[in-house]
């Protein structure tokens, strides 16, 4: 899914969709406490990292994909994805937010060209508003109806 559609009424690219670290793999990965004082490595290298709860649950993961992407993933106890934080090879910044049926309900997101957006989505994960910036700092407010189609823009 392309993150860039949401502002799509108002012509700006920017937000939200799977900020792609849906496709960060969730790699097997070690808990540390964190208690002790540990005289390891200046320099750790890997692609990816989880971090795991007590029973062993992934919660946290940090990676990047084969095509460029960074991104930090959060799970919660359940194992649902929560919240999605990446950005893409190009540049361009975003985060993602998940309800308990892993559905985005929120992003912001911004790209290179320098326009960004705000956009908000149902319990079916339908985009319902946005709001956004061009790369021209025109801003820009969409309200879509349960279709898909914007009801109300400004300008």
């Amino acid at each position: 899914m392309n993150w860039r559609h949401l502002l799509g009424a108002f012509g700006i690219g920017v937000v939200g969709g799977a900020i792609a670290l849906a496709s960060a793999q969730r790699l097997v990965g070690e808990h540390a406490s964190g208690q002790e004082k540990s005289q390891g490595p200046s320099t750790l290298s890997a692609r990816a990292f989880n971090l795991v709860d007590a029973e062993g649950k992934t919660r946290i993961t940090i990676s990047v994909s084969k095509d460029g992407y960074a991104g930090v993933g959060i799970w919660d106890g359940q194992g649902k994805k929560r919240v999605v934080l990446g950005v893409a090879k190009d540049g361009s910044p975003g985060i993602s937010f998940y309800d308990g049926n892993e559905r985005q309900r929120g992003g912001l997101g911004f790209s290179t060209a320098e326009s960004g957006g705000l956009g908000l989505y149902d319990s079916e994960g339908r985009l319902r508003a946005s709001l956004g910036l061009d790369d021209r700092s025109n801003a820009g407010l969409t309200v879509y109806g349960k279709d898909g189609r914007p009801i109300r823009s400004i300008p």
